[in-house]
């Protein structure tokens, strides 16, 4: 187990695609506002976190999204030099929200000293460690790059080995495996010298275009294998009880067991999952380990710390921080391996 590797990730950034009716629309609007002065703010980035969907302020602060499919996401504004507000929202029936934000401005860091065209060995041997921890460790990532590393920062406690990261603005990640350009506000990252690693980043997907009709299909190809594959698939199957129609095998124990191949075989009719009145969100009751594998694919440990979890009827995760842990195959999957939440799934 020392040398498995660990990733304790928000869930609701790495949420599963939406099956969503076209017609199924919502309305986000509002105005965004210096929180000083209350001057209107121009060009504040409004995104719907790990989708495609977003848009700026115009000069009067205001921003308008149309179109936006049922579900429940992050809505994020982020502004250069101003602290990023997040909010939630969800709905699965035709509704506008509004929205009126106030961005507070960052505090300037007297001590900080910047040298320009200077960069240390010291970063460039951070860059490298977090560069292999964010974006991750599959055949996804070979194809995914961080397109403007300088605004990384890094801060590594020598006694406790914990290697932290914040940016001083988006980072853009390329990923040419799935198709995508990826502009990341990160929240928090923390790497352990284990190679325990936990963060939370707000991500607006952009579609590359596709310079052959080959590349095309190759993107539409790896963005159903990425899907089938992923633990997004899973929590989507498990709230729609079509477990074993999609291959899955279940056991339940103790982490030691389990990396054994022993514990509890689970049925899928054994799991206890209950939903509202509209069968839009879903309760699934359980703590402890589960093994999950599918077909004879590598299989993955997920940790439930609390005895239960919300879920969507799009299989998203409505739940507080850091309340699933991850090991095995899908602890490797992390930036490279993200599908947009509004991706549509089209196979069978």
């Amino acid at each position: 187990m020392k040398n498995l590797l660990k990733s304790i990730v928000l869930i609701t950034l790495c949420i599963v695609t939406l099956h969503a009716q076209q017609n199924t629309l919502i309305t986000i609007k509002g105005k965004v506002l210096d929180k000083g002065t209350g001057a209107p703010m121009e060009d504040v980035n409004v995104f719907l976190s790990n989708t495609t969907i977003g848009t700026t302020t115009d000069k009067y602060g205001k921003f308008v999204i149309n179109s936006v499919p049922y579900g429940s996401y992050k809505i994020v504004f982020s502004f250069i030099g101003y602290k990023t507000e997040i909010n939630s929202l969800s709905s699965f029936k035709k509704r506008a929200f509004n929205f009126n934000i106030y961005l507070k401005q960052k505090p300037i860091n007297l001590n900080q000293v910047n040298v320009t065209g200077v960069v240390s060995k010291e970063w460039k041997d951070e860059l490298k460690i977090f560069t292999k921890a964010f974006i991750g460790d599959t055949k996804n990532s070979s194809k995914t790059k961080i397109l403007n590393p300088e605004v990384l920062n890094f801060m590594e406690n020598k006694k406790t080995k914990i290697l932290k990261a914040n940016s001083d603005s988006t980072i853009v990640v390329e990923n040419k495996a799935l198709g995508y350009n990826l502009y990341i506000v990160l929240d928090s990252f923390e790497l352990e010298s284990e190679g325990n690693l936990k963060y939370i980043c707000y991500t607006r997907f952009k579609k590359l275009n596709p310079g052959s009709e080959k590349q095309k299909l190759d993107w539409k190809n790896n963005r159903q294998n990425t899907y089938i594959d992923s633990q997004k698939r899973f929590f989507y199957s498990l709230v729609h009880k079509q477990l074993e129609k999609d291959y899955y095998s279940l056991r339940e124990g103790q982490i030691e067991n389990l990396l054994k191949g022993k514990g509890e075989a689970l049925s899928p009719s054994e799991l206890n999952i209950t939903s509202n009145s509209d069968s839009s969100m879903y309760t699934f009751y359980f703590s402890g380990w589960l093994y999950v594998r599918r077909y004879f694919d590598e299989p993955s440990y997920l940790n439930f710390i609390y005895p239960f979890i919300s879920i969507d009827r799009n299989g998203n995760l409505i739940t507080s921080t850091y309340t699933v842990e991850t090991y095995g195959y899908w602890s490797k999957n992390r930036i490279a391996d993200l599908l947009p939440q509004n991706y549509i799934y089209t196979g069978q």
